[in-house]
């Protein structure tokens, strides 16, 4: 297609939707899966759409799992971070998330310490 994609790049196609659809590439844009659309923990209202955060579930260079949380469009609100927050702490999930440009982590001790 002529442009770079990789991760935390605006895409050049993107638009208010995606200007390219039917001829998208098929990685990132086929293959990619958020968590929202992956599995069904979380509820409708966290769409990413909806909330303006994007989850992507990821290991670290140690194997541990743990969960991105993206702002996308505008700032997550603390309603949406505050659910995110009670709900890696009920499931024992770690996370990594970014407000305000910044990235904060919660989870394991491992998970704290080691190396994204």
């Amino acid at each position: 297609m002529g442009h770079d994609f990789y991760p935390g790049k605006k895409c050049y196609y993107l638009q208010k939707t995606c200007t390219i659809y039917e001829n998208r590439p098929i990685d990132p844009c086929q293959s990619y899966k958020c968590h929202w659309l992956a599995s069904d923990d979380f509820p409708m209202w966290m769409r990413p759409d909806l909330c303006n955060a994007l989850v992507t579930q990821r290991k670290t260079q140690q194997g541990l799992n743990y969960f991105e949380i993206i702002e996308c469009g505008n700032k997550m609100d603390s309603e949406v971070l505050s659910w995110f927050i009670i709900w890696a702490l009920n499931n024992n999930k770690n996370i990594y998330y970014q407000i305000n440009g910044g990235f904060t982590r919660i989870g394991s001790k491992e998970f704290l310490e080691c190396n994204l």
